[in-house]
């Protein structure tokens, strides 16, 4: 397996899925699976006969099994794939009435079970909700874009206009990364993903369907950012866009003898190159493949230049870690976007955590080698890989969201250069003993961040695994905040009874 194909495992998502029409389904269809699933099936069934979907159908199958990982794959009562946000607004007040589990799938790009699928529930899939498109208010330019677009979509559709959201960076990973937080090739100089949302369209518990800006909604349009699925159903993003057109990037493949240069150049782009240039951008990433006993430094990197061709002077030892090969070059954010992605794998089985740390060169080194002498015990797994990313966040990153109407991450402020430090383990199939071991080594590891006073509280939603208190991580004012808009926008608590995936307040 090359070195792409294995950072792919963890960063790529779901394929674009294919859609056929769904059988119609008849109304006796769930019958004979009393439960209020099934009321909620049965009725979503009779008004949208060839939107819903129910099990031992091969529609149902393919929606349920492209996953990214394994894990997320489960049972759900019945598939939803609504066309417009009116049809989801109908599906959450059935829901909410009739006290009916449910769970919302854009891309499925998470480890999480429960995320983006439910057991027995009703899944609401977006794979009819794709369109993307460019507008202009008041001077301001952004792309509208449904939830069930993948960022290589985006991507092709405005680098046909030489336009660029602050989206994510590999291909098929879907619009949740907007929810979260959301590194992206623009990071550094505009912040998060969150941070440059124009505005959300929201399907609220009760129905109602509202938009959240700065100036409409604003507490629910902050708590958002970083809120997840806490407050209702986003069914379409405007997001800001900025200059675009052709840029310098590509990934840079070393090897094993090269991981201390590895160490060096990560280290170096946390505190200096990210922060003195923010056109600059790279992703920082180590695997070990079990199958060959193989090491693979193997880093994404990005300059935001449209008239080069080559890395700047401030990146340049990175060069120091390409013995494999470097594919740096002029192209387009599509074209790279589906190079980062290439020679992933949908339904492996994938079990992730990340926590936060001032940046540290010998932490750094630290957590990388016991992770790999951890890795490297483990006996005859089929299909075991770890992949560790690390991904600086600098405080003119953190910073920037504020001018934007703030977000509800708790960094603002942060005078530290911060890593986010990610942790990812990869099988054919789950092995308890290996899952067991694995949770394990990373509560060793954040101990001994912790005893260094190196470890920062902030856990980002997007690569945190099962069981980590993302909410919490945001720090007190910010969770009595958010809890403060839940009570307003959701006062029954829909969002919390009854999307019990993810992370919740």
């Amino acid at each position: 397996m090359s070195g792409s194909s294995v950072i792919a495992l963890f960063f790529a998502a779901l394929a674009q899925t294919t859609h056929s029409a769904a059988l119609p389904a008849s109304p006796d269809t769930y019958a004979n699976y009393p439960g209020p699933g099934s009321t909620c099936c049965d009725r979503l069934a009779r008004q949208f006969p060839i939107q819903v979907v129910g099990m031992g159908t091969q529609n149902y199958t393919t929606y349920d099994s492209q996953f990214w990982s394994s894990s997320a794959s489960l049972a759900p009562r019945c598939i939803f794939a609504p066309t417009y946000a009116e049809e989801v607004s109908t599906a959450v007040k059935l829901f909410a009435s009739q006290g009916c589990k449910f769970a919302v799938r854009g891309g499925g790009h998470s480890a999480v079970p429960g995320a983006a699928n439910t057991n027995d529930g009703i899944l609401i899939t977006f794979a009819n909700m794709k369109n993307v498109s460019l507008h202009t208010d008041s001077g301001v330019e952004y792309v509208s874009v449904q939830p069930g677009a993948t960022w290589g979509e985006v991507y092709t559709y405005t680098d046909q206009f030489a336009k660029v959201p602050v989206a994510g960076r590999f291909y098929p990973v879907g619009t949740g990364l907007a929810l979260g937080a959301g590194f992206s090739f623009l990071a550094n100089e505009r912040g998060f993903a969150v941070d440059n949302v124009k505005a959300y369209q929201i399907v609220l518990a009760n129905g109602t369907i509202v938009e959240a800006s700065q100036t409409r909604n604003a507490d629910l349009f902050r708590a958002q950012k970083g809120g997840g699925d806490n407050f209702g159903v986003v069914t379409r993003y405007d997001l800001l866009t900025y200059e675009g057109g052709p840029v310098v990037g590509g990934i840079m493949i070393g090897s094993e003898n090269q991981t201390e240069n590895w160490l060096d150049q990560t280290y170096d782009y946390a505190v200096r190159q990210a922060v003195q240039d923010v056109k600059t951008h790279a992703l920082p990433a180590i695997a070990y493949i079990a199958s060959s006993n193989q090491v693979v430094p193997e880093t994404v990197v990005y300059y935001n230049d449209h008239h080069s061709s080559v890395l700047p002077p401030i990146m340049s030892g990175w060069n120091n870690v390409s013995a494999v090969s470097n594919t740096v070059r002029q192209a387009s954010y599509a074209s790279l976007a589906r190079e980062y992605a290439t020679g992933f794998d949908n339904g492996l089985f994938q079990e992730q955590r990340v926590y936060t740390i001032k940046a540290d060169r010998k932490e750094f080194g630290y957590v990388w080698y016991r992770f790999l002498t951890w890795a490297r015990s483990i006996g005859n797994v089929d299909g075991f890989n770890i992949l560790h990313c690390n991904m600086p966040m600098t405080p003119h990153m953190m910073e920037t969201g504020v001018e934007k109407g703030g977000n509800s991450l708790g960094l603002a402020g942060t005078k530290d250069n911060l890593s986010v430090l990610y942790f990812g383990i990869t099988m054919k199939t789950r092995n308890d003993n290996v899952v067991n071991s694995f949770r394990s080594l990373f509560t060793d590891l954040e101990s001994h961040s912790q005893a260094q006073s190196l470890q920062h509280p902030y856990i980002m939603w997007n690569y945190a695994g099962i069981g980590q208190d993302v909410i919490r991580s945001y720090g007190k004012r910010s969770t009595d905040f958010m809890r403060s808009v839940r009570a307003r926008y959701d006062p029954t608590g829909v969002f919390q009874r009854l999307v019990t995936g993810g992370f919740k307040l």
